[in-house]
């Protein structure tokens, strides 16, 4: 599968681009890289360094198939984050879009790779899941600066579970956020 390019609008912006499964190593090295946050995900590397190669691929191959979004953000050939978003099949949910595995490397913090992801991902979505009308995500309370993007994209606070996760004797709230892109009737 060849790699799918999105044009970005300056040239000292990240690239944001699609994998194809073939290059399922690139997306294992920054889903691993990500989960080495204690505070930023439910999993640890431990528990997912080991999963079978198909495990990967088949996350890739989901947006070939139109049923996930997920894209990559890179910077010369570096590859630094990454933000997917899932479809639900149900009638009654196919209005809902849920954004996951939001990412971006530590050293590229603060240069916006974060908000050009999020903002090409919203943009997908609207574009090839025209249906979609909402947008969820979670995230736990330690991640600020991803709450704060998720806040100036138009997300919302709607709920939270406390105490959901448990990080060496320490607890985090899980928020909850929704964004509506479309006005419901």
């Amino acid at each position: 599968m060849s790699l799918e390019q999105i044009p970005s609008q300056e040239s000292s912006e990240p690239e944001i681009v699609t994998l194809g499964e073939d290059q399922w190593e690139i997306y294992k090295r920054l889903r691993l890289e990500a989960l080495k946050e204690p505070t930023a995900f439910r999993n640890t590397p431990e528990e997912e360094k080991d999963l079978p190669e198909e495990a990967w691929r088949s996350d890739l191959r989901k947006t070939a198939e139109g049923r996930e979004i997920f894209l990559f953000a890179k910077e010369g050939e570096e590859y630094v984050g990454m933000a997917g978003a899932s479809f639900f099949s149900s009638e009654k949910m196919r209005h809902v879009a849920s954004v996951h595995d939001v990412f971006v490397d530590s050293a590229a913090r603060g240069g916006g790779v974060g908000m050009k992801l999020m903002t090409e991902l919203v943009e997908r979505i609207q574009r090839e899941h025209p249906q979609t009308e909402k947008l969820e995500l979670n995230v736990f309370s330690s991640q600020e600066a991803a709450i704060r993007l998720y806040e100036k994209l138009g997300f919302k606070e709607v709920g939270r579970w406390t105490k959901r996760l448990k990080v060496s004797g320490k607890y985090y709230d899980h928020l909850m956020m929704e964004r509506f892109l479309k006005e419901s009737r």
